[in-house]
């Protein structure tokens, strides 16, 4: 008696499926159709129609963390990166503003930035300090830099194009 009921069981949602479902012939068999199937099973996700416009970055002796923000100031995303997984996103990534704070890392950051379309600026970490709105930590931080750097009146340090001296080897440092 339990199995039959198991079995009517698992058949009711087929049953109910396939009363609100129309029939067609596809192929020579019939199958339902679900395009004109007048009950939602599944409700498709919204999709979202906003973009990232600036992206903050904070960074870490290994890790960078990521903090973007949409037209209106509202963060769409917080994640860690490595270097070259950084590097990796923003190819993938639309042109955007692109802000880190000023450091000696920041500098080759805002080069592959720009190299890839982005707006880069580096902003003096003074400057950043009073957009940090909860306790101090990376995603805190990333994300105080992205809305700091949306101010239109914030200064910003140029991104320093790369010294020839430290792109060459110790060995052309010595004439040898």
């Amino acid at each position: 008696m339990s199995i039959i009921l198991s079995v009517v069981y698992a058949l009711i949602p087929i049953a109910i499926f396939l009363c609100f479902c129309n029939f067609k012939l596809i192929n020579g068999m019939v199958r339902p159709s679900l395009i004109s199937c007048p009950i939602r099973l599944f409700e498709a996700k919204e999709e979202c129609t906003m973009s990232m416009t600036t992206i903050g970055i904070d960074i870490g002796k290994s890790q960078l963390h990521v903090c973007t923000l949409d037209e209106r100031a509202h963060v769409t995303l917080r994640k860690v990166f490595s270097r070259s997984g950084l590097i990796r996103f923003l190819v993938n990534t639309p042109p955007a503003r692109v802000a880190t704070e000023a450091c000696a890392g920041a500098h080759f950051i805002g080069r592959k930035a720009e190299s890839f379309g982005h707006n880069a600026r580096l902003l003096p970490a003074q400057y950043v300090k009073a957009y940090v709105k909860s306790q101090k930590n990376d995603y805190a931080d990333a994300e105080a830099i992205a809305e700091a750097a949306t101010r239109p009146t914030m200064r910003s340090v140029p991104v320093r194009p790369p010294d020839p001296a430290t792109a060459s080897s110790p060995a052309q440092w010595l004439g040898r």
